[in-house]
């Protein structure tokens, strides 16, 4: 190992605006916005978190992959990085033709009860899988489905009592149809004002599981596993792993407890699972798959799953050119001028250009460039926590892990098996005033495991974290990388 200053590090290893954003993120953690963060576009992938906030992440299917970059609880990423892109994968020679049916003659044979309930609600209505995407079918933004669970009782003790009375499956299909009656009361017939809706990918996902391309018992499990292997990614889905979600950069105010130190039943044993979105961990404690929320993965997961959706975007636009005064085509979010969170490098866009992307509550978001004569010309990604709020107890300060992976020259063709020079480097930084520490990939992953090992990660329950409002340093974050 060996010191040198933090400048020269930056100066030597990285460009001036990507320096700029490394120290901009960090004065961000000073400020109790976030506690972590990731960044990537077409050239870097750096990221930046306390050593007792995560595990090594799941193993991808990727050589270059095997780095140590940080596992986040996507949020809203889930909408069109789970959600849409595994419905563009279903039928992916005939996709244009599949957005623009409707959905009533799409799924004739519900196979379950929630996809009866969807049917009949759908049974005289134009509404297509693009308007379940672009969220114009009426629904209510949010809705609480702990409801689902009082719909059949007079108050928590008999809901609770009734639920023990239920074979597993049966209440998670109960619960699901029940929830499904409640979405679908707010449906229109036919394609209405946009509102952004959690609600609308709940049906969205309802409505994936019932059409002809597999069993709903393993359908999302099925495409995910798929969508992994071509992609060489790791996501998962709380829903379908909920021990894996362990693992990731926690997204709520939690206690880091040191073992050795902190009594044994001092404090509730209540360990980080599942994911931030309420309606989200209701969903995964019933085994049914959310559509909006529920997604983790890596800052390297998120930038091998845009070229996919950049082509069929690409695709989809030649084939259907979409309505320009809508926020939202295709699933994919647009922005709306240019102190957006895209961070758009001139506004308004040149002749041709178009940006897509999309936001996530815990302080998610990635967008990417498309020009006349590429699906993919630029891109750029942030993942932090801004929901979390860190405190210690009876643990010395952990030491704060950096990584940084150039990216391979050709990601945005997608086309990365000649990756024979991507290295990624580690670094290790004590205090936010001491200078960073060069190590070794094996050094960095002891420090993580030996913390994962002295500490456990609690959620605090007394802390009422008021989320800071982070537009401006989206915004910020996304310029510097658009021109790096």
């Amino acid at each position: 190992m060996h010191c040198n200053s933090n400048a020269t590090f930056l100066q030597n290893l990285l460009p001036k605006n990507l320096q700029k954003t490394f120290e901009f993120l960090n004065r961000a953690i000073q400020d109790g916005n976030i506690t972590s963060w990731s960044i990537a576009n077409q050239q870097f992938c750096m990221s930046s978190f306390f050593a007792d906030e995560c595990e090594p992440p799941l193993e991808g299917n990727c050589d270059w992959l095997d780095t140590l970059h940080p596992t986040f609880d996507l949020a809203s990423l889930t909408k069109p990085l789970f959600t849409n892109l595994l419905i563009r994968n279903l039928d992916n020679s005939n996709l244009p033709a599949l957005l623009a049916q409707p959905v009533t003659e799409i799924i004739k044979n519900p196979t379950t009860p929630a996809g009866h309930v969807v049917q009949n609600a759908l049974k005289n209505s134009s509404l297509t899988i693009t308007d379940f995407l672009n969220h114009r079918t009426g629904v209510p933004a949010w809705m609480w489905f702990g409801k689902g669970m009082w719909h059949f009782a007079q108050n928590h003790l008999e809901a609770k009592v009734h639920s023990e009375g239920f074979d597993k499956q049966k209440l998670k299909e109960k619960f699901e149809e029940t929830m499904t009656h409640f979405a679908v009361q707010k449906i229109f017939p036919q394609n209405t004002t946009e509102c952004y809706s959690d609600i609308g990918y709940f049906l969205l996902a309802r409505i994936a599981e019932n059409m002809p391309y597999g069993q709903p018992t393993d359908f999302w499990s099925e495409r995910l596993n798929s969508a992994n292997s071509a992609n060489g990614t790791h996501f998962f889905h709380a829903s379908l792993t909920p021990s894996h979600t362990t693992r990731a950069i926690p997204a709520y105010p939690y206690t880091s407890l040191q073992n050795q130190i902190v009594p044994s039943g001092a404090f509730q044993k209540r360990e980080f699972g599942h994911l931030h979105d309420t309606n989200g961990n209701i969903l995964a404690s019933h085994g049914i798959v959310s559509g909006h929320a529920g997604m983790f993965g890596t800052v390297l997961d998120v930038a091998l799953a845009i070229p996919t959706l950049a082509n069929t975007q690409k695709r989809l636009l030649e084939s259907s050119p979409a309505n320009t005064s809508s926020r939202f085509i295709f699933g994919l979010d647009t922005p709306s001028a240019g102190t957006s969170a895209a961070g758009p490098l001139t506004w308004p866009l040149e002749k041709g250009q178009q940006i897509f992307g999309h936001l996530g509550y815990t302080g998610t978001m990635f967008w990417f460039l498309q020009t006349p004569n590429e699906a993919l010309a630029k891109f750029n990604i942030l993942l932090t926590n801004r929901t979390a709020q860190r405190t210690t107890i009876g643990s010395e300060i952990a030491p704060r892990i950096i990584v940084v992976t150039p990216m391979p020259q050709n990601i945005c063709g997608q086309t990365l098996r000649n990756t024979d020079s991507v290295q990624t480097l580690y670094f290790a930084q004590n205090t936010p005033q001491s200078a960073l520490r060069s190590i070794s990939r094996n050094d960095a992953e002891e420090i993580i495991v030996a913390y994962a090992r002295a500490t456990r990660r609690i959620w605090n329950d007394s802390c009422l974290r008021q989320v800071p409002n982070i537009q401006a340093l989206r915004n910020t974050v996304s310029t510097q990388l658009w021109q790096i």
